[in-house]
């Protein structure tokens, strides 16, 4: 894709290509760099939404995710590519946010003081408080 954009430097597919190349090499900044090339040189085109979005998300700005895939979807107010994203991406920083607010429990110190204590072994032995904090841990 390098060689082609060399060639034709307005071709917004091109730059759109090789942003779903960098991020399936989990090269993100680059792919933020050519997704938003993208959209700078086509603004209706919503592929390019949607992978300045997938970027984003992967670079844990979650916010900045979101208003791309909202400007996405006022092109495409049905795209389903963009509609799915958007909801993944609010859920996974909506856990996110739960969590810092929570942030000791990703404290490993103090996971381990918990494991040791017996009242709270018998609350961990309970599979939904397992399961919720194997979430807030994550």
């Amino acid at each position: 894709y390098t060689q082609a954009i060399a060639l034709d430097e307005k071709n917004y597919e091109l730059y759109s290509n090789r942003s779903a190349a960098y991020a399936k090499l989990n090269k993100y900044e680059y792919a933020l760099k050519d997704a938003e090339k993208c959209i700078a040189l086509k603004l209706d085109f919503v592929q390019g939404y949607s992978r300045t979005g997938v970027a984003l998300s992967f670079l844990n700005q979650y916010d900045d995710a979101i208003r791309v895939y909202e400007e996405g979807l006022k092109i495409d107010s049905n795209n389903q590519q963009l509609l799915s994203d958007l909801e993944k991406v609010r859920k996974y920083a909506n856990n996110k946010s739960i969590a810092d607010e929570i942030g000791f429990f990703s404290d490993p110190q103090f996971i381990q003081q918990l494991v040791i204590n017996p009242k709270a072994q018998q609350l961990l032995q309970d599979s939904e408080t397992a399961r919720l904090m194997k979430l807030l841990q994550d």
